[in-house]
């Protein structure tokens, strides 16, 4: 059974909630980035002069392992969430 079945006209509105909130997200995003210190830390010249730094040291190679195992699972959870939601 879908939503579609159990729930008329749910199919609509939910899409609609879907894309608003898309939206809210994306202009969220730009004004807080915009109006907001944050804009700062993503300046390309900053990140590439924190990326070199990163790359001086011993345990970098370690810590992207570990977030990559870590960061893997937790990604692939949330997927598999959302595709059981739909």
């Amino acid at each position: 059974m879908t939503t579609d079945e159990t729930m008329p006209g749910a199919g609509k509105s939910g899409t609609f909630v879907k894309v608003s909130l898309l939206l809210a997200v994306i202009v969220g995003g730009f004004l807080l980035f915009r109006y907001s210190p944050l804009a700062e830390y993503v300046e390309p010249s900053r990140l590439k002069a924190f990326f070199e730094s990163i790359s001086q040291t011993w345990w970098a190679p370690f810590a992207y392992i570990a977030l990559y195992a870590l960061g893997t699972p937790i990604g692939l959870l949330v997927m598999a969430h959302a595709a059981q939601r739909e």
